[in-house]
């Protein structure tokens, strides 16, 4: 799978999971410590988060890192310890 691809369907899931969230891309970027313009390229498809922004962002959402990157395992996050 080429990294376009995969950063095309991470920016589709880390949509999903923003508007499920019912977060506005500069909300989402201020609980991930973010820029909304990071976001804006995520979700488009234009870059492939690094690990420390994916972990950030599903931490913010609520969803698993590992389902964020890759749509591997449960989207929701069970390692929460809160």
């Amino acid at each position: 799978m080429s990294r376009a691809v995969r950063a095309e369907a991470m920016g589709a899931r880390l949509f999903e999971a923003r508007q499920a969230a019912g977060l506005s891309m500069r909300s989402l970027a201020e609980k991930a410590g973010v820029t909304h313009m990071t976001i804006n390229h995520i979700e488009k498809g234009h870059h492939f988060a690094a690990t420390n922004i994916v972990e950030g962002l599903a931490q913010a959402l609520g969803v698993s890192p590992c389902w964020l990157a890759y749509g591997i395992g449960p989207k929701e996050d069970t390692d929460k310890t809160d």
